[in-house]
C-alpha cells in the first residue's frame, strides 16, 4: 500500500516491504529502493548523496503519516495524465483512484 509522506519540502510515496522501502519521488516519477537495515539516523552522514534522497532516508518512513487528502488526489491525478508513467508510477495512480473512490463511499 503508497502512501504520500511529506519529507521536508519533498513530497514522495512510498511503500514498505519486508526488506526494502520503495519510494517515488511525487512530482518527478524518480524512483528510489532503499533497504531498511542501511538507514542512517543523522542527516549529517549523508553529506555526500542529494538534498531531497538525503532527506527522505534521515526521515522515519515506517512511522510516517499519509498526506494523501481529496485535493492531492486530485493534483496527483491531473499531474501525472499527460506524462510519461512507468509500471511504479501506473500502480500509484491505480491505488489513487482507489482511495478516492473509497474516500467517497464512506462519505456517502
Amino acid at each position: 500500500m503508497w502512501k504520500l509522506v511529506d519529507v521536508g519540502s519533498y513530497p514522495w510515496f512510498i511503500k514498505t516491504e519486508r526488506k526494502y522501502i520503495h519510494c517515488v519521488k511525487a512530482t518527478t516519477g524518480e524512483y528510489k529502493k532503499l533497504p531498511i537495515k542501511k538507514f542512517p539516523r543523522s542527516y549529517r552522514l549523508l553529506s555526500n548523496i542529494k538534498t531531497d534522497l538525503a532527506y527522505l532516508m534521515s526521515w522515519p518512513l515506517q512511522e510516517a503519516a499519509d498526506v494523501l487528502d481529496k485535493s492531492s488526489i486530485k493534483f496527483y491525478i491531473n499531474h501525472w495524465k499527460n506524462k510519461d508513467k512507468t509500471l511504479i508510477v501506473k500502480d500509484i495512480i491505480k491505488y489513487i483512484k482507489q482511495k478516492a473512490k473509497d474516500d467517497i463511499k464512506k462519505t456517502s
